[in-house]
């Protein structure tokens, strides 16, 4: 019993230790071009012991988002409880901004490509809308969002209009941090009270003069 135990300890390591070596191999490489191979060497395991672990390389990659998306989850969350919930959206914003500049566009691009991941992505968008509209009720209660949209309608059109981001070509022309932030502020922008607009003049002044936006 005591073996069973410790070999199921050893793989769960070393299923999160694979999760995260792909992670950055993702994001660094885009996902097409990292092989399950080169996964398994990172991690110095056999590509036998990866797919026990892993039934396929898809398998991996939801794995992968939903490590990444954990991440984002508890960090959104402390923020929310600390900072109200208008520094919580917009410190959502750096993160994704610089997520953008810092991962490989290949990794938003390829992701959707992959029949089960997308399937994925999209019952996670839509098992989403909810939370996202209890926030923009409690930025409406908080005085930063204006109480007379109809945020329901708002966000479905903006959920269906988001995944063009990755489906389309822009990002050869534009970067996606350029894109989103382009996007992005100018909804919160139509959305926000006059409290709401300093926040966020306030934030744009300090992503204007951070690398965020100013390197290349």
């Amino acid at each position: 019993m005591h073996k069973n135990v410790e070999t199921t300890k050893y793989r769960e390591a070393l299923r999160e230790q694979i999760i995260i070596a792909a992670s950055q191999l993702f994001r660094t490489n885009g996902i097409r071009a990292v092989k399950m191979d080169d996964i398994a060497d990172s991690v110095s395991c056999s590509k036998r012991t990866l797919y026990e672990l892993f039934a396929d390389k898809e398998e991996l990659i939801i794995s992968v988002l939903d490590y990444l998306r954990a991440a984002n989850d508890r960090q959104m969350g402390v923020l929310l409880q600390t900072e109200g919930v208008m520094r919580m959206l917009l410190e959502c914003f750096r993160w994704q901004i610089q997520a953008f500049r810092t991962t490989n566009p290949m990794f938003y691009v390829d992701a959707p490509r992959y029949s089960r991941v997308a399937e994925h992505m999209e019952h996670h968008r839509l098992s989403n809308r909810n939370n996202i509209l209890e926030v923009f009720k409690r930025a409406v209660d908080e005085g930063y969002f204006r109480p007379d949209v109809n945020y329901e309608l708002l966000l479905d059109v903006f959920l269906r209009r988001g995944g063009g981001l990755f489906n389309g070509d822009l990002y050869l022309k534009y970067s996606f941090a350029e894109i989103f932030r382009n996007t992005m502020m100018i909804y919160v922008r139509g959305l926000c009270t006059e409290k709401g607009l300093a926040e966020l003049d306030k934030f744009n002044q300090e992503i204007n003069t951070s690398k965020l936006v100013n390197e290349k």
